[in-house]
């Protein structure tokens, strides 16, 4: 009979809230700047710098709600394999089946006040997958229920982790 087992992973609450104030924020900043560049442009007064800024705010809010809500799942550990479910829609659901990944790696994340642990999932020699112990309470949990070979002293640059994030998949070892 083989062990059976599912582990949910629970997201961090205080993700949640450094989202929503974030959110809060950006949307703040880029809604005042709209309605004050406004009257500029009805007086004929804009400026190309105006329409940039603008656009850089943009960019801002819609990169931070990609990485923060499509960033967010639910992972489900069974015996065999790791599912990620997302929040927003079932078909942004995948999984993988250990005998199928290569290896993981263990990297680290730097916030401002303290560090993070990041697991990388490898397939066919490329990151197929990021793991934050930032968005994930249960992340060592995680980790220690990983049926599948781990491999140290796999070092990745800045450019790598946040195309990492937005999806990329980067080729190691």
């Amino acid at each position: 009979m083989k062990n059976n087992y599912t582990i949910k992973s629970i997201p961090s609450v205080s993700n949640f809230i450094v989202t929503t104030v974030v959110m809060i924020i950006l949307l703040f900043i880029a809604g005042v700047g709209s309605f004050e560049y406004y009257d500029d442009f009805q007086k004929g007064e804009f400026k190309w710098i105006d329409i940039l800024n603008i656009i850089f705010w943009s960019f801002g809010i819609v990169g931070f709600f990609y990485i923060s809500i499509f960033g967010s799942r639910n992972i489900i550990l069974k015996n065999d394999r790791i599912i990620f479910k997302s929040i927003i829609h079932r078909r942004f659901d995948y999984e993988f089946e250990f005998n199928k990944l290569d290896y993981y790696f263990i990297g680290y994340e730097y916030g401002r006040f303290d560090e993070y642990k990041t697991l990388y999932l490898v397939k066919d020699k490329k990151v197929i997958e990021r793991i934050s112990s930032f968005n994930y309470r249960n992340f060592e949990t995680i980790v220690n229920k990983l049926k599948i070979e781990k491999r140290e002293k796999i070092m990745l640059n800045i450019i790598q982790k946040g195309l990492i994030i937005f999806r990329k998949k980067i080729k190691v070892d």
